[in-house]
Formats: structure tokens, sequence, C-alpha cells
């Protein structure tokens, strides 16, 4: 089942689900994978990184996502329109993730087989607008090519996001797990959706 496609001659996202069929116009934008860290890289993530922070969640601060982003076991990619930094996804491994995050969510359980996404963000004036998606898919993507098919992520239940995830992703969604008091969040405490999927 395609869940997203694009439409280069009419410049849409469409998004496919088991009744619906959704198009979404977007700006064009480029996504990459990070595959070396420099200056003009660590400047663009830290500009994406300033923009998220006023409105949204981060689990760690910006020299904790430098960290990952120099540890070659991580996938980070970077979206852009026109050049401009828009958008950001730091991913790790579970078995990492489990670690790290051991006293928040003791639940989780170590699978060396399934990508953990520890941040994603796009800056507020181009959400809904498709990059997000651009991104995960460029993710999956990488990941397959570490032959790595399975992914986990604790998902904003606020504004609807969990629900858009949930169904972007349909059936590879295999497990959610509500958890009432995430702490990772500017304004306090809110519920979180962990999520657990599969893809070919």
């Amino acid at each position: 089942m395609i869940l997203y496609s694009y439409d280069w001659k009419k410049n849409n996202f469409i998004l496919k689900t088991q009744n619906t069929t959704e198009k979404m116009e977007v700006p064009v934008k480029t996504t990459e994978v990070i595959k070396e860290i420099d200056e003009k890289i660590f400047q663009e993530v830290c500009l994406v990184l300033g923009d998220i922070k006023e409105s949204d969640e981060i689990i760690g601060g910006a020299e904790d996502i430098m960290e990952k982003l120099k540890n070659p076991q991580n996938i980070n990619i970077l979206l852009r329109k026109e050049k401009v930094p828009i958008g950001f996804i730091c991913s790790i491994p579970q078995v990492v993730a489990c670690d790290e995050l051991a006293t928040i969510d003791s639940l989780m359980e170590k699978d060396p087989s399934r990508l953990y996404v520890y941040m994603i963000g796009v800056v507020p004036e181009y959400r809904s607008k498709g990059g997000a998606f651009e991104m995960i898919f460029l993710l999956v993507e990488e990941a397959g090519k570490r032959r790595i098919n399975k992914f986990a992520m604790h998902t904003r239940v606020a504004g609807g996001l969990s629900e858009a995830v949930q169904k972007c992703f349909g059936k590879m969604i295999t497990k959610v797990r509500r958890i009432e008091n995430w702490p990772f969040y500017p304004g306090g405490q809110e519920p979180t959706d962990y999520l657990e999927g599969t893809y070919e």
C-alpha cells in the first residue's frame, strides 16, 4: 500500500489511506542525509533547532544533538527550502535510546534492528506542507541500506501529531502505548504516544 507519494508534475504530495486520498501543495524542498559534519552543517542545524525550540519539544539541547550528529551509528537528515534549512531529524539505535530513556520509559525494549526517532521537527511556518514526511521517507530509505526495517518514536499527542503519524503509516504501526506525563515539552508534562512500526 502506498502511503505517501509525490506528483512531480503537479508539485503535490498525495496521501493515500484505505478510504481517502488527499492532496497537499508544497514548495520545492530538498532533503539530505548528513554524512559529514562541518561548520556549515553545524550552523544550519543550530538554526533549525533555534526555530523549533520556541514552540516544539526537544529531548536534548543543541550540544546533545551535535554529539549525536557526530556518531556514525545515527542517521540524521536535514530539510531545506531554497537552500534555507527548515527541518531536521535525529535518529539513533533503539538500544541506545533504551539506555538514555530508562528512567523515563522503562517499558521500552532493546531491539538492535530498530531505529529510534530521537527528534523530528519542522520550523512552524513550514509545517503541514509535507516536509516532515519527506524526511521520514528518506530516513526509511537510508535505514534500509543498513538492513534496519523497524522504527520507534515518542510522539506528541497534542495538536493531533500522534494521530497524523499513525494515519500516515497505517498498518506499518505495530504498537501504540500512551504515556500520560512525558517531561520533554516546553510547557511541562504532557501525554505522548510511544509508537513502534515495521516497514518493507
